[in-house]
């Protein structure tokens, strides 16, 4: 079956489903062949057909993964990965602690959950560092869809569909500004990681913002 057979989600570039392999397409197959995934692109339906063309997702995986992409088709492929669902469970379940916005010593507490190795694991300060980022950005893909959710907005636009029933309740503590807010703050804090800052310091600060 043809890409452009597929049935799509409304929200879905029709585009996608009809136009032939772009240059952009083609760019993508010669970094898999040469092990470079590191392209990035503005659309996120570019992203959306690459998944569904040649990694065999299919259209609604795909379209949650390339909101979440941030642009990059790498990143949209670690959506599947174990590394990514243990991110976004570590995050979700900082989201849970700090729904009802508990004084500033429970959530440093809490923020500490977050910046923690995962039990047994000896992982280098480089590792902890990376392993800290991604679940920083399950995070904000958790707060942007509460953004959606808050706002009424097409379920095909959640990055986290699977968990639109736990948004669901989560909206209840983060109305639309609060999420906004939080969605800011952690995009401080990785670019803020990415300048090689202190881990336990941003995650204070971010523990505090949220």
């Amino acid at each position: 079956m043809s890409p452009g057979s597929q049935n799509f989600p409304r929200g879905f570039g029709a585009r996608v489903a009809l136009r032939p392999a772009s240059l952009e397409i083609a760019r993508h197959v010669l970094g898999e062949l040469f092990g470079d995934r590191s392209e990035r692109f503005e659309d996120i339906d570019e992203i959306a057909e690459i998944l569904v063309t040649w990694h065999q997702f299919n259209p609604t995986t795909a379209l949650a993964a390339a909101v979440s992409a941030d642009g990059s088709v790498a990143r949209a492929l670690e959506t599947g990965s174990d590394d990514h669902i243990q991110a976004r469970d570590s995050a979700a379940t900082l989201l849970r602690a700090l729904a009802a916005a508990p004084n500033p010593k429970r959530r440093l507490e809490t923020g500490k959950e977050l910046g923690g190795a995962r039990r047994g694991s000896r992982s280098s300060a480089a590792a902890a560092r990376e392993t800290l980022i991604r679940r920083l950005r399950a995070l904000g893909t958790l707060l942007r869809d509460l953004q959606v959710v808050s706002a009424r907005g097409d379920r095909a636009w959640l990055a986290n569909v699977d968990l639109a029933a736990e948004l669901t309740e989560l909206v209840q503590s983060y109305d639309t500004d609060r999420a906004g807010r939080g969605f800011a703050s952690v995009q401080r804090a990785v670019n803020a990681l990415t300048r090689n800052a202190s881990p336990k310091v941003v995650v204070d600060w971010l523990a505090l913002q949220i």
